[in-house]
């Protein structure tokens, strides 16, 4: 389950190697594509109202497998009930989990508690100097799918 940040406050949770799910990822145009090893899914804080307008625009509702949204489920990040409630609804362990998340303590350390791995997406929430730094980081969203196949990759 990945969250990657976009713009605007929208979270970006994929699920990834977890059986029987599609992975969703996304092309430099933005536009879904496909694989089968994981599922997409959403999980922000926020009011209905705007972040699912948000998702719509994106044009990315039919390769989603969950949105959980703050309002709608009367629990926001980092609070580990979020995450969990997500991993359910796309039938995932965290353990099997990727979560990218442009805020430090929401997103990377939340994730983190309940044992996903945490993917910082730098550039938008300065990281907190008392905790550790995350040993995975992109810049980009365009950089998830070179970083997951250097995971997988067997050592050599």
């Amino acid at each position: 389950m990945v969250s990657e940040s976009v713009r605007g406050g929208t979270r970006l949770p994929t699920r990834d190697s977890c059986p029987g799910q599609g992975h969703a990822g996304r092309t430099e145009q933005g536009a879904p594509t496909r694989s089968p090893r994981g599922a997409l899914g959403i999980v922000t804080n926020g009011v209905v109202r705007r972040q699912q307008p948000k998702i719509e625009t994106l044009h990315i509702r039919p390769s989603l497998s969950t949105v959980v949204i703050s309002e709608a489920v009367q629990i926001e990040k980092p609070d580990p009930r979020i995450f969990a409630r997500a991993l359910a609804e796309v039938g995932c362990e965290a353990s099997q989990a990727w979560f990218v998340g442009d805020h430090p303590v929401n997103d990377v350390l939340g994730a983190a508690a309940v044992g996903c791995r945490p993917i910082w997406l730098r550039g938008f929430h300065p990281w907190p100097p008392d905790h550790p730094v995350p040993s995975w980081q992109i810049g980009a969203l365009t950089e998830l799918v070179e970083l997951v196949q250097q995971e997988r990759s067997p050592a050599t």
